[in-house]
């Protein structure tokens, strides 16, 4: 995995201060394995899915709420989305996707909305939770998604641990 050498020393600096029992543990003894299941862990934070295929796409629409997306353009432009995400899948942590997801399903509830919008997340790992990601956040309260947009996407690897630890 490719870091730069600040976010090594970010990762270094957040596993000495870390005070989960098994890190602290690991850490003591130089387990970097030990370490590296800890990071790569989900957390609690929600991330924007950076790579969503046709399916994911499919299994996220309200397809009882399709029929009534009433400007054929709009329909059009989901299906071609699908069709296409399966070569390239969509990175929902671009602003300018979530915003097209607000306008083609714009038939939607705030609710319904805020429903697709939270199958279009994911939990992000402890590892990807260290490195400063923005919060993004689409709708309002009390229907507002909110979800990083990582900087840094894991698992990170033994190596990387290892390296942040030895040389930074």
């Amino acid at each position: 995995m490719n870091l730069s050498n600040q976010q090594y020393a970010t990762l270094a600096a957040h596993i000495r201060a870390n005070t989960t029992p098994a890190v602290v543990d690991a850490l003591a003894i130089r387990n970097d394995n030990g370490i590296t299941d800890e990071y790569n862990k989900t957390s609690s934070t929600k991330a924007w899915r950076y790579s969503v295929d046709g399916l994911g796409l499919w299994d996220a629409m309200v397809l009882t709420q399709f029929d009534l997306i009433l400007v054929a353009p709009k329909r059009e432009l989901w299906l071609k989305w699908i069709d296409m995400a399966d070569r390239r899948p969509v990175d929902f942590g671009m602003a300018k996707n979530r915003n097209a997801v607000a306008d083609i399903w714009s038939v939607l509830s705030a609710a319904q909305l805020a429903t697709l919008y939270g199958k279009l997340t994911e939990d992000a790992t402890i590892f990807e939770t260290v490195f400063n990601s923005p919060t993004e956040s689409v709708g309002t309260a009390p229907n507002q998604v909110s979800a990083i947009d990582r900087v840094v996407v894991g698992p990170v690897d033994v190596g990387t641990i290892s390296k942040a630890l030895n040389e930074f």
